[in-house]
């Protein structure tokens, strides 16, 4: 074969820039790495592949703007199926550092550096080792490259930012980066997924209230319970999950928070155990220690009805965060009480509507 220019032969010998940009685009994709980590690794790896296991190895990574203690990190690349003989594999992270370091090997001797992605640029020598013309890509905008192009067939640039985002928008995980990183500052910039997030948080609410309908079952008494208590208080007791003593305090008005009774105020899922709860009184409508009875029905007539006001007021995110477990489990409650929620709201006390607001409004939590 004949080279009509020493460029045309060097071409053959090493990777050109835009192959570089290539190998460094395709591993980003693959990863999800940032564009200065994938630049930044370098040939020097060990395998970690065990017999009949897929391609796999471990190489070092590193983020700068981590800090200093966290910024270095082991980056584990692994084959999705076992490699054939008569094929490179572009399809793994695995395979595109095996392609860029068998390509790199003859370049990264003239560089004297394990660089994993390297490549020869014989028009801008200057300013490279012994000025050869060996170097890495930088970070940033790849391109213009052909074959990425938009309707006008002008080659464009890559935007490894957008690449990385991409990846972590597909794949919702998060990737050398907290988890609360990947939430806060990809994944809610995604409004395409905003449809699939709500999804996610009406099923979880879905299934929040679905659990408190089943349980409400075993924490309220009714007329015909109360009736009972006087004559069989074990039985009644053992059916509410309390002994026969918490119970008549239960009735006798002695354990009362604002819209139930407390059975238990040691053992609170919300507080430290042992202790004496402080959780906000509007989650003792979800707390495994409340038990209501219908003394208690005119008081959740009230908190029913003020929700239920307070939901045109806020946005809907707001109200089903803060107010839509409590108020599933109020309606099931005064449901099982078969209440007249209108007319028990009326029967309430002064004193009681104005605890009951307060209580909404926040002002009986414990700063």
């Amino acid at each position: 074969m004949r080279y009509s220019s020493c460029a045309d032969l060097v071409s053959e010998l090493h990777p050109l820039r835009h192959e570089a940009e290539a190998m460094a685009i395709l591993m980003m994709c693959m990863t999800g790495l940032n564009a200065s980590t994938v630049l930044g690794m370098t040939a020097e790896h060990s395998v970690s592949t065990g017999p009949g296991e897929f391609p796999a190895l471990v190489t070092r990574g590193s983020k700068p703007r981590r800090g200093p203690l966290r910024s270095e990190m082991d980056l584990t690349l692994s084959a999705a199926r076992k490699p054939l003989a008569d094929r490179d594999d572009y399809g793994s992270a695995h395979g595109v550092y095996e392609i860029a370091l068998e390509l790199g090997r003859d370049a990264r001797q003239y560089l004297a550096c394990p660089d994993l992605i390297v490549y020869h640029s014989f028009s801008y020598r200057l300013g490279t080792p012994r000025n050869l013309g060996y170097r890495t890509p930088a970070v940033g905008d790849f391109g213009p490259l052909e074959g990425f192009s938009g309707g006008d067939g002008i080659p464009r640039r890559v935007d490894s930012r957008r690449l990385r985002r991409t990846f972590l928008e597909l794949h919702q995980r998060p990737v050398a980066q907290a988890g609360a990183t990947l939430a806060s500052v990809y994944l809610v910039r995604d409004k395409s997924s905003l449809s699939s997030y709500q999804g996610v948080v009406a099923g979880a609410l879905k299934g929040e209230v679905e659990r408190i309908r089943t349980e409400n079952l075993g924490r309220a008494l009714s007329d015909e319970d109360c009736r009972a208590a006087l004559d069989d208080p074990a039985r009644v007791a053992e059916r509410f999950g309390v002994s026969e003593e918490i119970l008549g305090k239960v009735l006798a008005g002695r354990l009362d928070t604002v819209g139930s009774a407390c059975v238990d105020n040691e053992h609170s899922p919300y507080s430290e155990q042992g202790r004496p709860c402080t959780a906000s009184f509007l989650l003792c409508l979800t707390c495994p220690c409340s038990r209501s009875e219908p003394r208690h029905v005119p008081v959740q007539a009230l908190m029913l009805t003020e929700l239920r006001g307070r939901r045109s007021e806020m946005a809907p995110s707001e109200w089903d965060r803060r107010f839509a477990p409590p108020a599933a489990r109020l309606e099931d409650v005064l449901q099982l009480q078969r209440a007249d929620v209108q007319a028990e709201a009326g029967r309430v006390s002064a004193d009681d509507t104005r605890l009951v607001r307060a209580l909404l409004e926040n002002e009986l939590e414990i700063p």
